[in-house]
């Protein structure tokens, strides 16, 4: 059976709502409460412990041990740019990739990108698919 967020995932985020238009290179969708992705993209694959301690960074935020550690995702060390006290989204890079995780209501999306994608590109489509997922109240 195909799984509907995946779908989603990969409309909105991997394509940014255009078919010829890529703003991701991989992406997953996440429980808040418990740190466990509900669907993901084929090529993202969590570490143990990963995603529970991206999840800890929003319920428990402590914003200068997020800058001074970074964010793991996948194995690779994000360096984190932008974590702004009382901000939904956190942005990282590792040389020329970059990472997006934004929270809504009860989900946190995480999301990855490669050149030759621009981060700039990714952050929107993210953005933009957490409030679409606030209007739905995720």
């Amino acid at each position: 059976m195909a799984d509907p967020w995946k779908q989603q995932l990969e409309y909105y985020v991997i394509n940014g709502g255009k078919a010829a238009t890529k703003s991701a290179t991989a992406v997953a969708l996440m429980y808040q409460a418990q740190g466990e992705p509900w669907s993901k993209t084929d090529n993202l694959a969590f570490q143990p412990g990963e995603a529970d301690a991206i999840r800890k960074l929003f319920t428990n935020p402590n914003r200068d041990e997020a800058r001074a550690n970074g964010v793991r995702i996948g194995g690779k060390k994000y360096f984190v740019t932008s974590f702004e006290s009382g901000s939904r989204s956190l942005y990282g890079m590792q040389g020329p990739n970059g990472c997006v995780i934004v929270t809504t209501n009860s989900s946190i999306i995480v999301a990855i990108c490669e050149p030759p994608i621009d981060q700039k590109l990714c952050i929107a489509a993210v953005e933009g698919f957490a409030d679409y997922l606030m209007k739905l109240n995720y």
